[in-house]
């Protein structure tokens, strides 16, 4: 699973939740369980339990119950006093945070003002923690303490007389309309605010402002901007063949607005999501029956079924009832082994209907994947939509999987129905499209800035001043970038293959470090990536943390959040508040348990849904907590590495940290809308390192990169819009004839350094570079909408057997396909060949950003309608030609390629101006000088046998 957080940290959670029961029980405290601190049971048997908090100086104690049964009575007895004036002002005064969690401590407290008297002088106190409350970037917390302020009538009472007073603070009224705006987005009902507000507009019709402010509200209230209210798709949505609502990518010029911005970025995330799920939904409609459908994709019998869990609202669902041996736990043949890794992932969507016609509809997420559990046919998921199911127990269900992974899309969307006017990061640049210079904000306002270098002094903000390149160790273009990065607030930084792109984002980083007493976020598109620039920056600095548990580095363990809150002392207060919530899952977890044994009641759905949605807000109150405790262990770090992916899930935590500074490594692959879930409003310093000729971001939907420009990122945007940027020019990775490839055809300035002319030749080659033609047709893979070319497959693996029989070892090889369908073909084939099985095959766009010393790369497609799909491509093209070290040999049909495209009749015309391209490979015996012609992959048989060439008879080792 992709930086799935299944664990709140270390420590088992059921384990958790038994210690809290067993405590429970020990305190013999009758009073609501939700409301029971653990910590602050008492020890002393004799005493009433008692929690002190310091930071608000009071001891609480709480007192027994009593039963009031003749009187009709209460039959608890409130157990902690109304909070004094003086804590409220305390509250005020404190970090929002800490009031955050000592108001979760004390919520009985706090709240108890809800159904009391107010003392005046107490209200504006109240409002003005409230607006505190809902500045901390908690939207599940912020909206359950919101739904407490509208539903009380008796605290909109004492709102209302306390405003129809002629002296209360102008700071009231305005922390009044704050809380109102936090409403605009929230599902919460309104009906008191909307009466106050049109009272307040009423009394104070003489203030313009005011007014202007409080009809803005109004409208907003009636806004029909929540058409995109939630990503989630309606059953009428998905049987309709229409395209959605799309608003087209401006790419040229600025937005209107930024919620023109914002509704057109949810409308491409929205489509692109949801139209696959709409084509198979369409396809299956087509059906007559489910015995005529033959996708692996669907699962044609599951079932919903209730087990405890701590991972959120999950239904157990079992998707294999009909394929079990006898003990009714294990699949029966082979059917375990086809449930891979990427299938039936943490965060997938997976859909549930009754009937191919889809009369109904159940929406679900993957919540958590357990190899083990799924390997018996199992899967926790979490139910988000239902459409006229009503029972869903004792059931069959069809199910399939999106094809598209939900998670990442789900968490940026969120992020961005957030975003308006007021909050929006950068919007001068993002939104408005300034391209004037200007500097970090960090920098603004100072009238001087001494940098440091070694024995260097310079000011950031003048480039003559700047040490000599040489003193870096740059070369020119590298330079430049330097000077740009530091000194601009909105910094491009362009990299062509092999220019050094990673290198110089260290050497920025490196730089500010030493320079800037900020933290610095380090943001990647894969976690490969990451761990890369992270295992840099370790050089320069220790002071590190990598979030998210994807690395494939055991150096990186260390650095890992998740080993730096099983190392440290965690704060009860903390611990408390996630406990409570922990209490309040088991509780409704055991009421979903119950309706389940209940069977098939209809009557139960309403309350079904019900408790869903309580335990989905609890499951993301944890989450919250979750991200408080990564605060708590992170801030104060320098150096701060996460995946876009993993950013867009914990925005929250990045509002938290209010990090100054981000570097963006691989943003030209991102989508525009999750480089903005990566940034916050206290970003004042955005540096994108990248390429725009290389691959694009992808969407699952063709149309909406080629008619809705989903696929230009951010990078690529500002680049188009003139903003300046600078662009290395001098590769260290390929052998000049190898980058002969791509200049000019793609790269019109592109130079080689000294380095990658000192390469030696390929051994057992006659050719360090050459490009095998064919006339040999595609066919269609079993996959779907995928393409594999058989001889291209046993060429190259005859090719990659030979070169280790030359001493290469197998991590010196590479084996770059255009297509899965061919990936797949040579994995099946490879696994078959003995030593050559670990050689490394990828798709090319799973390879950007690497190289390799030799690379052998096949390109598919020949066939008769004159179709060469991806391969026309500039950006592909460009990534296939530009990963290999010191030797690089395609296969390929390229006399169909180049009349299909006018690039690859460039490439064609380069290749034959080398010499590099010929129906034969010509291979070369070292001790004889001869060159054996290989056209096939039975040609290689001859050099099987032992001898080093067709003038040999002797069998001899070549190497």
């Amino acid at each position: 699973m992709s930086d799935s957080e299944d664990d709140w940290e270390s420590k088992d959670v059921d384990e958790m939740l038994r210690e809290i029961q067993k405590k429970t029980q020990q305190a013999s405290i009758a009073v609501p369980a939700e409301a029971i601190p653990v910590e602050c049971v008492s020890q002393n048997p004799g005493r009433p339990p008692f929690f002190f908090d310091q930071d608000f100086g009071g001891r609480y104690e709480i007192k027994p119950a009593f039963k009031n049964s003749s009187k009709g009575g209460k039959s608890k007895q409130d157990y902690m006093q109304r909070t004094s004036a003086g804590q409220l002002k305390t509250l005020l005064d404190s970090d929002p945070l800490r009031g955050f969690i000592a108001i979760l401590q004390r919520k009985c407290g706090f709240f108890k003002y809800f159904d009391e008297s107010i003392p005046p002088e107490h209200v504006p106190l109240v409002i003005h923690i409230f607006a505190k409350l809902c500045e901390l970037p908690f939207e599940e917390h912020r909206r359950d303490f919101l739904r407490k302020f509208v539903s009380s009538d008796n605290l909109f009472r004492h709102l209302e007389s306390f405003f129809d007073s002629e002296n209360y603070p102008s700071t009231a009224i305005d922390d009044f309309i704050y809380l109102s705006w936090k409403l605009k987005s929230s599902e919460v009902e309104k009906r008191n605010v909307r009466v106050l507000l049109q009272k307040l507009e009423a009394k104070h019709a003489d203030k313009q402002e005011l007014q202007r402010k409080i009809q803005n509200i109004l409208n907003a209230f009636e806004d029909d901007y929540q058409k995109y209210k939630e990503i989630y798709p309606t059953l009428d949505e998905l049987k309709s063949d229409a395209l959605g609502d799309v608003k087209l990518n401006i790419t040229e010029g600025k937005y209107p607005s930024v919620d023109e911005y914002v509704e057109t970025h949810l409308s491409l995330l929205r489509e692109d999501f949801i139209a696959p799920i709409r084509d198979i939904v369409n396809e299956l409609r087509g059906f007559e029956s489910l015995e005529a459908v033959s996708s692996k994709q669907l699962y044609k019998a599951t079932r919903f079924g209730v087990k405890h869990t701590t991972y959120g609202p999950a239904f157990l669902v079992d998707f294999m009832p009909k394929d079990r041996g006898e003990d009714q736990l294990l699949l029966s043949g082979n059917h375990a082994s086809i449930y891979s890794a990427k299938k039936l992932m943490y965060g997938s969507l997976l859909c549930f209907t009754s009937s191919l016609q889809f009369e109904d509809l159940i929406l679900g997420v993957v919540s958590r994947r357990d190899d083990e559990l799924v390997s018996k046919g199992f899967v926790h998921v979490e139910i988000v939509k239902m459409y006229n199911v009503g029972n869903i127990f004792n059931r069959d269900f069809i199910m399939f999987e999106s094809e598209t992974y939900f998670e990442p899309y789900q968490h940026v969307y969120r992020v961005l129905r957030g975003l308006h006017k007021e909050n929006f990061p950068l919007a001068d640049y993002i939104v408005n499209v300034e391209c004037n210079a200007r500097p970090p904000d960090y920098l603004r306002g100072r009238l001087k800035h001494t940098y440091k270098y070694q024995e260097h002094s310079f000011n950031p903000l003048d480039l003559e001043s700047y040490p000599p390149c040489e003193v870096l160790g740059l070369d020119k273009s590298q330079y430049a970038a330097i000077q740009h990065s530091l000194s601009q607030k909105f910094s491009l930084i362009q990299g062509p293959p092999g220019t050094g792109k990673t290198f110089i984002g260290f050497k920025i980083l490196s730089m500010l470090l030493k320079n800037v007493d900020a933290p610095i976020l380090v943001v990647c598109y894969t976690n490969h990536a990451l761990d890369q620039f992270l295992l840099g920056v370790l050089e320069t600095t220790q002071d590190v943390v990598r979030l998210g548990n994807q690395s494939k580095h055991e150096i990186l363990d260390a650095y890992n959040i998740r080993q730096m809150i099983e190392r440290s002392e965690q704060d009860w207060t903390l611990k408390h508040c996630r406990e409570t919530e922990l209490m309040a899952h088991t509780s409704l977890m055991s009421k979903l348990e119950r309706l389940e044994t209940e069977g098939d009641k209809e009557e139960n759905y309403e309350e079904i849904m019900r408790v869903q949605g309580d335990i989905r807000r609890v499951s993301a109150k944890l989450h919250e907590l979750k991200q408080i405790l990564d605060f708590q262990q992170i801030k104060g770090k320098k150096v701060i590495g996460m995946t876009t992916t993993f950013a867009s899930r914990n925005h929250s935590l990045l509002q938290l940290l209010k990090v100054p500074i981000v570097i963006v490594e691989e943003a030209a692959e991102v989508l525009e809308s999750h480089i903005i879930a990566a940034i916050t409003q206290s970003t004042e310093h955005l540096i994108l390192i990248g390429d725009h000729q290389q691959l694009r971001p992808t969407t699952s939907v063709y149309r909406l990169s080629e008619k809705y420009k989903m696929n230009i990122s951010l990078f690529e945007r500002m680049i188009k819009n003139k903003l300046h940027s600078v662009c290395l020019n001098t590769q260290h990775r390929m052998r000049p004839d190898i980058a002969n490839l791509l200049r000019p055809t793609i790269y019109e300035d592109l130079n080689d350094a000294d380095i990658v002319r000192q390469y030696k030749d390929i051994r057992g080659m006659s050719k360090n570079m050459f490009f095998v033609n064919h006339d040999f047709k595609e066919l269609k893979a079993s996959e779907r909408n995928t393409k594999k070319n058989v001889h291209e497959v046993l060429f190259l693996l005859s090719l990659a057997d030979y070169l280790l029989s030359q001493g290469y070892n197998p991590q010196d090889i590479v084996i770059l396909c255009t297509y899965n369908g061919q990936a797949f073909e040579f994995i099946s084939e490879i696994k078959r060949r003995g030593k050559i099985a670990t050689i490394r095959v990828s798709v090319v766009d799973n390879f950007q950003g690497e190289e390799s010393k030799i690379i052998l790369l096949s390109l598919v497609r020949k066939n008769d309608e004159n179709n060469i799909g991806f391969l026309a491509m500039k950006n592909r093209i460009c990534v296939a030609l530009s990963r290999a070290k010191e030797g690089f040999y395609a296969i390929g049909a390229i006399d169909f390629l180049a009349r299909n495209n006018s690039i690859w009749r460039k490439v064609k015309a380069t290749l034959k101006d080398q010499d590099a391209i010929g129906d034969a490979l010509p291979l070369l015996c070292r001790k004889h000088g001869v060159v054996t012609e290989v056209r096939t992959h039975e040609d290689f048989q001859f050099f099987k046998e032992g001898r080093c060439c067709r003038s040999s008879n002797d069998a001899q080792d070549v190497i």
